[in-house]
């Protein structure tokens, strides 16, 4: 199961329009911008949120995977604000804020709030609701 639709809704038609201006802008020829993005997506995105026991073993501070990600979304209190990386993990290791999974560790992810989004129109304001002093989600949809 992936779970990696759990970014602001947003944020991927943002991504979409500046990338293919930065490619025209330093003139990046299209296969390299192709086989880029194919490779961050399949590594970096698509892979990071496979609900996988994948280890690397020794190799885990190298690349991002499964269960190297799943750290930054575990409840448990010893794995908060640990592993921030989207493909390299150099830099939580540079910051102090990498976390070596264990071969068999595999903590329970989620928000340890216990909130849920009212319904969609709350679900799509998730990522900015505490923007807002008033959310229309909250008044009408409950």
């Amino acid at each position: 199961m992936v779970t990696g639709a759990r970014h602001f809704w947003l944020e991927g038609p943002l991504i979409q329009t500046v990338f293919p201006v930065l490619g025209i802008v330093f003139w990046i020829p299209p296969g390299l911008a192709t086989t880029i993005g194919l490779f961050y997506f399949i590594v970096g995105e698509g892979m990071a949120h496979l609900n996988l026991r994948v280890s690397l073993g020794r190799f885990a501070l190298y690349i991002q995977n499964p269960q190297y990600h799943r750290i930054h979304h575990s409840v448990e209190p010893q794995h908060r604000d640990k592993n921030f990386c989207k493909l390299l993990p150099l830099f939580d290791v540079i910051f102090g804020t990498a976390w070596k999974p264990g071969k068999d560790e595999f903590p329970e992810t989620g928000l340890d709030t216990g909130e849920k989004p009212a319904g969609i129109f709350d679900g799509l304001i998730w990522p900015i609701r505490h923007s807002f002093s008033w959310s229309p989600a909250r008044s009408f949809l409950r």
